[in-house]
């Protein structure tokens, strides 16, 4: 194997500019041609009117593959229109618990 070769990993994404019917089985479909999708974390509002659901316009996405696909996905995919909205895609900052745990052992 050469220095150059480019190993998998998992890559946190940020989806943003969802439209509020988007599902996290919808979003998975979306992204699973650029590698695997590990999980998706995908916040929703609860209507007080008829009980359902309505994703809050973003989400973070857990994608199993080389970098170079992930870039991939974001150039194709970022400010692309999809039901109706433009989406934002982008390598996500690490989580609030990933920044502490880093401070920590600093």
């Amino acid at each position: 194997m050469s220095s150059t070769a480019e190993e998998r990993g998992v890559i946190r994404v940020f989806v943003g500019g969802l439209a509020p019917d988007v599902q996290v089985h919808e979003l998975s479909a979306k992204l699973e041609s650029f590698g695997r999708v590990r999980d998706v974390e995908m916040l929703f509002e609860k209507s007080e009117v008829d009980n359902s659901r309505a994703c809050r316009g973003f989400a973070f996405v857990n994608l199993e593959a080389l970098e170079s696909d992930v870039e991939r996905c974001i150039s194709t995919l970022n400010h692309c229109k999809w039901k109706g909205r433009q989406m934002t895609v982008a390598f996500a900052k690490p989580s609030f618990k990933e920044r502490v745990l880093v401070e920590n052992t600093d």
